[in-house]
């Protein structure tokens, strides 16, 4: 009988690191300090921790518990030696530092090697001295794209093109609105292949984690794990509905409608099969391209734009921390505040007014596409969908 019996169990510990633990430390412990980092952290970690203990032994020091010297040595040797191929740079150093330092709380040895002023100054010397480079961002998806692309025919109504072409425009729409990360609400080939599956799945969004208002003035999104939900006690995320275009409450109303599933199936699914970031991510940049704009987009494009459209419809930085569930500054990474936004923040600040008539702040000419998927959207009701009315792409 398991030792934690009615829990979910993500992931099982290698033997290595239950060895490791030690014998004095009873299962139910063992289970939830594993539990405690989720499993791809973990999978991350490995491989630094294997290139620590690869150096260690070249080097005839013992790897644990690490000491100042020891990690002042291997970043160094991890910016500048053979010995791992190729020199790496400081955000993977810190990254590698990280990984250690997470085996150091799974052990119970100090953290005070990790807190070392020395050990930081090297990384900052590695850091200084490393060749600059822009780093390369997710390529921001506005909302007028976003209409776009979700205006597209989706196919004959319940063809498998319509349902994938639907669950694709739910998606992207809810993704906006919502500020989700990709991997909150899409799987990975390799998390389907994978032993672990079922538990895997059993975090993403199902159906059942929706809720619709009586009169559906909006949906809440209940989102069981997220990222910087690390107590895991879920989050609700409150969508609007517009009936714009690029509404998700109605854009989910037409999903549950057109393709009916069980609550315990996932809230985006083909055939039974959960969509996964690889089949978004290759929707997305075809759909894009038949709108006739050739560059790439990722994963992230639709958190950053929608970070960049709050800016630009003058939320404060409060707000956005809200809508997109940020703890941090990080935020600020995402977005540029361009002359159209400081112009409005500071005829706030100079009046006190809000600026009745705003600047377009699209750089996109569109043209509309009229599809009953858009229609459906724009009349605020499904009576815009039929068979009749939804033309093949």
């Amino acid at each position: 009988m398991s030792t934690v019996p009615t829990r979910l169990r993500f992931s099982h510990p290698s033997r290595r690191w239950i060895e490791a633990v030690g014998d004095d430390v009873e299962s139910a412990l063992k289970d939830f300090l594993w539990q405690g980092l989720a499993s791809t952290t973990r999978s991350t970690y490995q491989a630094a921790i294997n290139s620590y203990i690869t150096f260690c032994k070249s080097k005839g020091i013992a790897p644990w518990p690490a000491t100042e010297l020891a990690l002042g040595l291997f970043v160094t040797h991890r910016a500048t030696s053979s010995l791992f191929n190729n020199a790496v740079r400081a955000d993977t150093i810190e990254s590698n530092l990280a990984a250690l330092r997470s085996e150091h709380i799974d052990m119970r040895y100090s953290i005070a090697p990790f807190e070392s002023f020395w050990v930081k100054r090297i990384v900052a010397g590695i850091r200084r001295t490393e060749p600059s480079r822009q780093k390369k961002q997710a390529v921001p998806i506005s909302r007028s794209l976003l209409c776009l692309i979700v205006s597209q025919p989706p196919g004959d109504v319940g063809s498998e093109e319509f349902k994938r072409n639907l669950n694709f425009d739910a998606a992207a729409t809810i993704a906006f609105a919502g500020f989700l990360r990709m991997g909150e609400y899409t799987v990975t080939l390799k998390e389907l292949a994978s032993t672990e599956a079922p538990s895997i799945l059993a975090t993403k969004l199902l159906r059942g984690d929706i809720t619709f208002a009586p009169n559906d003035s909006h949906a809440l999104l209940r989102l069981r794990r997220s990222k910087t939900d690390i107590k895991h006690t879920g989050v609700d995320i409150v969508l609007a509905r517009t009936s714009g275009t690029a509404c998700p409450v109605l854009f989910l109303r037409c999903l549950f409608h057109y393709d009916p599933q069980p609550s315990e199936a996932s809230l985006f699914n083909v055939n039974g099969t959960p969509l996964t970031r690889e089949a978004m991510i290759a929707t997305m940049n075809r759909k894009i391209r038949l709108a006739g704009i050739t560059e790439h987009y990722t994963g992230h494009s639709f958190r950053r734009g929608a970070a960049q459209h709050a800016v630009d419809m003058g939320c404060s930085d409060n707000e956005l921390k809200l809508l997109g569930r940020w703890t941090s500054e990080a935020f600020q990474h995402y977005v540029e505040r361009d002359a159209i936004s400081r112009f409005t923040i500071n005829y706030r600040f100079q009046t006190g007014e809000s600026v009745l008539q705003p600047l377009p702040t699209t750089k996109i000419d569109t043209k509309t596409i009229t599809s009953g998927m858009a229609a459906a959207s724009l009349n605020g009701s499904l009576d815009g969908i039929s068979q009749a009315s939804v033309t093949k792409a």
